[in-house]
């Protein structure tokens, strides 16, 4: 975890809480939600690209790594926009198209704010433990997303939100 991007993700937190409370995206339709998820890909795409093509100009991309430069300053609004535009647009469109649950998917959804705080741990676990096995990275690296995804969900389902302590903030 980045400690860098903490408090992005502790915004967009309580953003989203407030959001839920107020029922703030009950005023958004289908369309305005699927503009939002468009422009997020489509717009988010073309904006790294261009940044990506003005940083790798000069032979190096240490301008987009932090520090006060323009570069960093648009790459971190860019983040900012994808991450509003595509919370947005796939809230309002599965809300439209995919607002229903069944058995395993109210589990994982109960579970999915424990395996987003906890998957790190088990993935370095994981990725640490298959150190040894040679594979090529991209092949280990689907590997390792077969395992560890059900893999974390398993642990919050079965060990993490039992916990006294853990299950009334899980």
């Amino acid at each position: 975890m980045q400690l860098c991007y903490s408090a992005s993700y502790i915004a967009l937190f309580v953003v989203g809480i407030v959001a839920y409370r107020n029922d703030l995206f009950a005023g958004i339709g289908y369309r305005t939600g699927k503009r939002w998820l468009v422009s997020g890909i489509v717009l988010g795409f073309l904006a790294w690209l261009a940044l990506a093509i003005v940083a790798t100009a000069s032979g190096t991309t240490a301008a987009l790594n932090g520090g006060p430069t323009w570069q960093s300053a648009a790459y971190s609004l860019w983040g900012f926009f994808v991450a509003v535009a595509m919370s947005i647009g796939l809230v309002v469109v599965f809300r439209g198209k995919f607002n229903r649950q069944s058995t395993l998917v109210k589990t994982l959804s109960a579970n999915s704010f424990a395996v987003y705080r906890l998957h790190p741990p088990i993935i370095v676990a994981v990725a640490l433990l298959s150190g040894p096995v040679a594979l090529y990275p991209v092949v280990k690296w689907l590997a390792l997303c077969i395992v560890c995804v059900p893999l974390c969900f398993a642990a919050t389902h079965f060990v993490f939100r039992r916990i006294p302590l853990l299950k009334n903030v899980l």
